[in-house]
């Protein structure tokens, strides 16, 4: 009992002491998406009064299965059991800032997972310092130290996989508690699919058991009906709104399709089989043990742990057969579909060595130990870099933006009740959950996307000053027309719609931190452009190199009214000596020129980056298909912007 409670006191301290980062920081890197999501499910459980079976998120347009095209009254949201999330929201009222409570909790899961991986060793085994270094093994890996803090389901779900493995183990020694190990492995399926294998190879085992010896037990039809409401339960209640409302997880059979895919995907795998998932001297641990477990499988193949450790893997080899193109791409497959097979496979190890040799499992101890130190430096390097985004990053500037803007939008007056639209998001749910409020995440910005949702039922767009001309401008100049700013918050600009029509210059102000604007006239008077002009050549200077090497905002302003016949271009091209190394065109039906005999004003942003290469410019008027025009007031724009 002694020994036990130190084990358990090692655990706590090796996961609360050095926690990959500090619980107090926002999550950051890899799976951002993901685990934002949960974020947003945990804050709005809050909302619909902790409604188990009825998970919300902010995204009023979720990215699946209609590619973030089709718009919904609520925000419920397609998945399996949210257990967590929804046991964390009775401890916290807001996610983002009690994220120190959060990241604890998922923290104590982990922690539980290492308790069971002890529990399963030792009560298999019977040898503790064993089952000790087996723990600490499977802690020292990139992928524990990442998903122990991070917001996300999987170590969760197998904490109460391994519970019912457990479970399971202790019915084989006494025969009590097969209820008890079937109904934890249950609810570790409703939380995340992946486990109904553990469930099914174990259901599987005790049905032939019972077919072999010609008996069937009272309570065993009891637990058939309970696996079934429960596999009712999760399918058509839980994923009943799978097909209209989000979830993609597990909905088909992904393998490859050909030897050159499996060829290509196996290459893919190579880093995360080498770094990712284990390091180095753990596989050559690991290939130990599987060595071992080979040559003793035959004589003990009728055992039942043997006979289980088997199923494991089977189902494991087959999960990556059938969903391969989709485990390469995600690395939490390997944690949750491998895992509890291996920690299978390292009490088979230790049995066979004490049975054959009875002091040979101490050469265990010494190679997992050998392992442990380079493993846990290791892990602790890579499982950190996949923790963090590059400080330049459009996640991190993101971060920084929308930081303190709830409290910001409760001081202008808009209410919880705010519906936004973030026109150029990154991440479908960070710009929301940062809100505070629910909306429309767009993450294509193609001009009839842009098209499309402006005319949506919202309250409030909200943009990046960083991204104003880069994403939504250059591909939607008519985009920010009939939008008005409201206000600015860090790197954000608020806007709302207007009756007036206003440039672009009106977003990209001195108010709203642009400055130094510069032009040049390229035509001034109207010209009248017939079908038989294929080129019109408005203006062909050398570039001098402050104009644009020192400049942030490169556009062309312009008034142009549509004739007869076909679409017009206008066109900008960039030269190096002899060479073209920069060409840009846009129509005048994109720039907004839809009607006949109508004027219409525009401006075009031209690629700042890629321009400033060029030595000498060229803008003109590219007439391919004889259509007609008129064409005044055209001029360069170049400006600075004057925050980072």
């Amino acid at each position: 009992m002694i020994q036990r409670a130190a084990a358990y006191f090692l655990f706590f301290l090796v996961s609360y002491l050095f926690p990959l980062e500090p619980f107090s920081e926002f999550p950051d890197g890899v799976h951002l998406w993901a685990q934002s999501d949960y974020l947003s499910i945990i804050n709005l459980y809050n909302e619909n009064g902790h409604d188990l079976v009825s998970p919300s998120t902010y995204v009023l347009n979720p990215e699946f299965p209609d590619n973030g095209l089709r718009y919904y009254r609520t925000t419920e949201t397609a998945g399996d059991l949210q257990f967590q999330p929804w046991l964390i929201s009775f401890f916290v009222d807001d996610a983002v800032s009690d994220i120190v409570i959060v990241r604890i909790y998922y923290c104590f899961f982990a922690l539980l997972l290492l308790i069971f991986i002890f529990e399963i060793i030792n009560l298999v085994t019977a040898c503790y310092w064993s089952a000790l270094l087996v723990a600490f093994f499977f802690f020292c890996t990139p992928l524990f130290q990442y998903y122990s803090t991070a917001v996300l389901p999987g170590l969760g779900s197998l904490t109460f996989a391994a519970a019912g493995v457990f479970v399971y183990a202790k019915y084989l020694k006494s025969e009590k508690g097969l209820l008890a190990a079937i109904l934890l492995l249950l609810f570790a399926a409703m939380m995340r699919s992946t486990n109904y294998m553990w469930l099914l190879a174990i259901l599987g085992i005790e049905v032939f058991a019972r077919i072999r010896l010609g008996r069937v037990r009272k309570n065993d039809l009891w637990i058939l009906l309970l696996v079934f409401v429960g596999i009712v339960f999760h399918f058509i209640v839980l994923k009943s709104v799978d097909e209209n409302r989000g979830s993609i997880f597990l909905s088909s059979l992904m393998p490859f399709g050909s030897f050159r895919e499996w060829m290509d995907g196996l290459e893919y795998l190579k880093d995360n089989v080498t770094k990712l998932y284990f390091h180095r001297a753990q596989w050559v641990a690991l290939l130990v043990v599987l060595v071992i477990f080979l040559c003793q499988f035959w004589n003990a193949r009728s055992d039942s742990w043997n006979l289980l450790t088997v199923i494991f893997f089977l189902f494991a080899i087959s999960f990556f057969i059938a969903m391969g193109k989709q485990f390469i791409h995600h690395d939490y497959y390997f944690l949750e579909v491998f895992f509890l097979p291996i920690v299978l496979l390292f009490s088979q190890k230790i049995i066979f060595l004490k049975r054959i040799f009875p002091k040979g499992y101490y050469f265990f101890h010494v190679l997992v130990l050998l392992v442990l130190f380079p493993s846990w430096f290791h892990a602790r390097s890579l499982a950190g870099e996949r923790s963090k985004s590059n400080p330049e990053s459009r996640i991190t500037k993101t971060l920084n933006d929308y930081q303190g803007l709830g409290t910001y939008l409760d001081s202008l007056g808009y209410d919880r009740e705010t519906v936004l639209f973030v026109p150029d998001a990154t991440v479908p749910n960070l710009p929301l959950l940062l809100s505070e409020r629910r909306g429309y995440s767009n993450m294509t910005t193609t001009k009839e996307r842009l098209s499309e949702m402006i005319i949506w039922p919202w309250d409030l767009v909200l943009v990046q000053r960083d991204f104003v001309l880069s994403d939504i401008h250059s591909v939607n100049p008519v985009f920010f027309e009939k939008l008005e700013i409201v206000g600015s918050h860090r790197g954000l600009l608020l806007l709302r719609r207007s009756e007036l029509t206003h440039s672009i210059f009106d977003i990209i102000s001195p108010n709203y931190h642009w400055s130094a604007f510069d032009s040049t006239q390229l035509l001034e008077e109207e010209f009248v452009m017939d079908k038989e002009d294929k080129f019109v050549l408005t203006g062909d200077f050398w570039k001098q190199d402050e104009e644009l090497n020192n400049v942030d905002f490169f556009a062309i302003e312009g008034a142009f009214k549509m004739g007869s016949g076909s679409d017009v271009y206008l066109v900008v091209s960039g030269h190096t000596g002899d060479d073209q190394i920069f060409y840009w065109s846009k129509s005048m039906l994109e720039l907004g020129a839809s009607e006949q005999g109508q004027w219409r004003r525009f401006v075009a942003t031209i690629p700042i980056e890629e321009a400033k290469a060029a030595e000498r410019f060229k803008y003109y008027i590219y007439n391919p298909n004889g259509g007609k025009g008129n064409l005044t007031s055209l001029k360069v724009y170049r400006g600075k912007r004057n925050f980072n």
